[in-house]
């Protein structure tokens, strides 16, 4: 006789939304799709049936104690990360912006709220619930796994007792935290099962790599002695037991650096996923469990600045550079809406007429307590948490307005260069967020120009063209920037529909002096004009360096000697007015 295999009860999904009629239509689309429901109408209650009734899902919304459904997602993220719970966000529409808070809260995927008067679509609500919570069960199941990932929780009750245990012995505990490079990046150009799906892959061969039993035996360390844990996001940490020797980390740290160089499969396409990793040893510096997990990730974070892909033992002396690169972090996210940050000009002029033709939009920081912050340190920083997403629209948005606002003012048109970064350059929504803001400004796209690192280029060429050609087609101006600094060479750049050349400045300061730099530059103008692209100088702060360029039959400048960067008054007065002195003589 066979028997019948035993029915699996449905996935329980919790409905976290003020809105009764929202509630409604998701029950009634989700029970038609075959999952549980629970409802919670504020976040107390949420809290609570989290608790209670640990459901597979969440589906958060606004709530009567805090109307920003992202603001409820982060409320509700600890409680839902310790249980691998994902979250889904109830949206009544969101841009570039909200969902790039809306990650960082932990948000796994979105349903937009219809306008009044129409319904949630219900036939795909239950479908795609059903793929967030594969994608996520795979992952869950495997972080819950005591024998390969272990939680925050978890660990730091295991290195408590390991703390302890090294109080009796002469043995060292170590914490390695691992700072992956590119991931907030790449999150904007993957949806929440793919980073979660990365996320999988790092932890399987963090946990398969590391602990290989050739390399444990020759440390003289068993498997037990090594643990793997995922903090949060896609913060992951290990767990070193009786180590002997601060060389035996080192040989560990090297392990990962190499498991990480090997290219992980996304979709289609590989990545690379850099690290940087800190190490804090017990008792070499004796701290709490919690304070030394903490050491380990400013150790993480100073390893990244010194450069990337390598380790940094912790010392004290580390703490102060740390403690500035979080309060940069912490008042960058509130930048925006704080005010604080404004555009700088600086202006590029022809150098047969030396009229001003084009300006280049710079971003400074005004921060309350630390004043005017260099954007040496705070530019990188925007591209490794993903807020320059946010900054970027605002900076693009900005220097719009600016132009045309300078058209009204009587001043004749010129170009608008803007920088666009990798992170931003990958955005799925990068095009139709840039004729939004053309739209809404009503700036001509011809007077707006993109300065593009030709290393982007390089990374995805295919993409690059695409996206470039439909940039082209609107009207934009385009320019690689810093060029001679990558690895491409003016005959590839053909593929792609640009404007301009920048010759990178570290090449333009020393051609008066070094004979390698001016060969540079002129084969540069050499072929850039047989291509029949513009070169532009950046960096020029001579009048020999200019008289050589003017020999060399370049075709625009940028730099010290013309003007720095000035605010948009000032660019305004220096656009009504005559040539730059450097031309007037």
């Amino acid at each position: 006789m066979q028997l019948e295999s035993p029915q699996r009860e449905a996935p329980l999904v919790l409905l976290g939304i003020g809105a009764a009629r929202a509630r409604l239509e998701l029950r009634a689309a989700l029970e038609r799709g075959g999952l549980r429901v629970a409802e919670a109408a504020d976040l107390e209650a949420c809290v609570d049936a989290l608790e209670r009734l640990e459901p597979a899902l969440v589906i958060a919304g606004s709530l009567p104690s805090e109307p920003d459904p992202v603001r409820v997602c982060g409320l509700l993220g600890g409680a839902c990360a310790q249980r691998h719970t994902p979250i889904v966000l109830l949206i009544d529409g969101m841009d570039a912006r909200g969902m790039q808070r809306a990650y960082d809260a932990g948000a796994a995927d979105f349903i937009v709220q219809p306008p009044a008067g129409s319904q949630i679509a219900g036939s795909e609500i239950a479908q795609r619930m059903r793929f967030v919570l594969r994608a996520h069960g795979t992952l869950a199941a495997d972080l819950r796994d005591a024998n390969s990932i272990v939680g925050p929780a978890q660990l730091l009750a295991d290195l408590r007792e390991c703390m302890e245990r090294s109080k009796k012995s002469e043995r060292r505990t170590a914490v390695l935290c691992i700072d992956l490079h590119r991931f907030k990046a790449l999150t904007a150009s993957l949806d929440g099962a793919q980073c979660e799906r990365l996320l999988l892959d790092v932890a399987r061969r963090l946990r398969i790599g590391i602990r290989d039993g050739d390399l444990l035996a020759s440390l003289g360390l068993d498997r037990d002695g090594v643990s793997v844990a995922r903090l949060r996001g896609d913060e992951f940490c290990v767990l070193i037991r009786d180590a002997r020797e601060t060389s035996d980390l080192s040989r560990i740290s090297q392990r990962i650096l190499d498991l990480m160089a090997v290219p992980f499969q996304v979709g289609e396409q590989e990545t690379i996923l850099g690290v940087s990793i800190g190490i804090a040893c017990y008792p070499d510096v004796e701290l709490s469990a919690e304070a030394l997990l903490k050491a380990a990730e400013q150790a993480a974070y100073c390893a990244n600045q010194e450069g990337r892909n390598n380790w940094l033992f912790y010392r004290h002396e580390l703490e102060a550079k740390a403690s500035r690169r979080l309060a940069l972090e912490l008042g960058l996210r509130r930048a925006l809406e704080r005010n604080e940050l404004e555009l700088d000009y600086q202006p590029r002029v022809d150098i047969k007429s030396g009229q001003i033709v084009g300006v280049e939009a710079l971003v400074r920081w005004n921060h309350p307590e630390l004043g005017r912050v260099s954007p040496l340190d705070f530019i990188p920083l925007t591209e490794e948490t993903g807020l320059i997403i946010p900054i970027g629209e605002w900076i693009l948005a900005t220097a719009c307005e600016q132009n045309r606002r300078w058209q009204v003012a009587g001043i004749p048109p010129i170009r608008m260069a803007v920088n666009l970064s990798s992170v931003q350059f990958r955005q799925r929504d990068l095009y139709d967020s840039v004729v939004a803001i053309l739209d809404s400004t009503g700036l001509d796209p011809r007077w707006l120009e993109f300065e593009i690192t030709e290393s982007l280029l390089m990374r995805d060429a295919e993409s690059a063209v695409a996206l470039l050609q439909r940039f082209k087609d609107l009207g934009l101006h385009l320019s690689i920037d810093d060029f001679g600094t990558g690895y491409s060479s003016l005959s590839y750049l053909k593929r792609f529909p640009i404007d301009a050349i920048k010759i990178d400045q570290s090449f333009v300061r020393e051609m008066t002096t070094r004979s390698d730099d001016a060969a540079l530059v002129t084969a540069i103008i050499l072929m850039s004009r047989s291509m029949k692209l513009r070169v532009v100088a950046e960096g020029v702060e001579t009048r020999s360096q200019l008289a050589l360029l003017r020999i060399l039959q370049c075709d625009e400048i940028q730099g010290y000697l013309i003007s720095r960067p000035v605010s948009a008054v000032a660019m305004a007065a220096l656009l009504r007015g005559s040539v730059p002195a450097a031309f007037a003589a």
